[in-house]
């Protein structure tokens, strides 16, 4: 495997997903944070490790609320084997950095 100069950043991935069911990545993959950028009054994030649907194995549920800002990155650091849906309930502004 190559390896990263020192000088370039070693990136990740990201989908915005804010309403609805959305497909984060169709593959196996890295499940690195979700960054919450902007409040909510009531919102709920199930995670699927589904390459196509919101249904399946569920990874985590989070319900967030208007105070979710004070936490303005939830951490996973996990594995998905087979894809990565996520399902909103509700509506949420949060950014998904996967590999």
């Amino acid at each position: 495997m190559p390896q990263t100069p020192y000088n370039q950043p070693v990136g990740q991935s990201y989908k915005h997903v804010s309403t609805g069911t959305v497909v984060v990545k169709a593959s196996a993959g890295y499940l690195d944070r979700i960054v919450i950028n902007g409040g909510s009054t009531s919102a709920t994030l199930t995670l699927y490790d589904n390459p196509t649907a919101g249904s399946g194995t569920v990874i985590a549920v989070q319900t967030l609320s208007a105070s979710a800002q004070a936490q303005p990155a939830i951490v996973y650091n996990l594995l998905f084997t087979t894809g990565l849906t996520v399902v909103v309930t509700g509506t949420i502004d949060a950014t998904f950095m996967y590999k």
